[in-house]
C-alpha cells in the first residue's frame, strides 16, 4: 500500500485536549508572539486574569505533556527564561480558540 494511503486508513484516534483558561491564554500568547519565555507568558496571563506562577507552571507542564507546546533547547537557562513555542498540534488548536477565553473547553485534534 502506498504511504499516503497507509496514513489515510491508519490514522490515530483523535484524543481530546482539555484546556483551562490559563492554557488557552498561553496558546493565544504563543500564537501571537511566537517563542516566549515563561515570564512573558505569566505576565500576559496575569494582565488578563488573576493567576499565580504555580498555576502557570502547571498549565505549561500539562501543555507540554499533551504535545501542544515545546520548550526550546537552550542550555544553562533559568526556568523563568525558558522559551516555549507551539507545535503543529498547538497551532491547529490555537486557530480554534476564542480571543477572550472565559471557561474550560475540550478540543479534539
Amino acid at each position: 500500500m502506498p504511504p499516503f494511503l497507509d496514513r489515510l486508513f491508519h490514522r490515530r484516534p483523535r484524543e481530546p485536549v482539555e484546556l483551562d483558561v490559563h492554557q488557552q491564554l498561553i496558546l493565544l500568547t504563543l500564537a501571537r508572539f511566537a517563542p516566549c519565555s515563561f515570564n512573558r507568558l505569566f505576565e500576559e496571563a496575569a494582565a488578563i486574569r488573576r493567576t499565580t506562577q504555580a498555576d502557570m507552571a502547571n498549565a505549561v507542564l500539562r501543555l507540554q505533556a499533551d504535545e501542544v507546546i515545546e520548550r526550546l533547547e537552550e542550555p544553562g537557562v533559568a526556568q523563568a527564561q525558558r522559551r516555549y513555542t507551539l507545535t503543529k498540534r498547538g497551532r491547529r488548536i490555537a486557530r480554534m480558540l476564542p480571543r477572550e477565553p472565559k471557561s474550560a473547553m475540550d478540543v479534539y485534534v
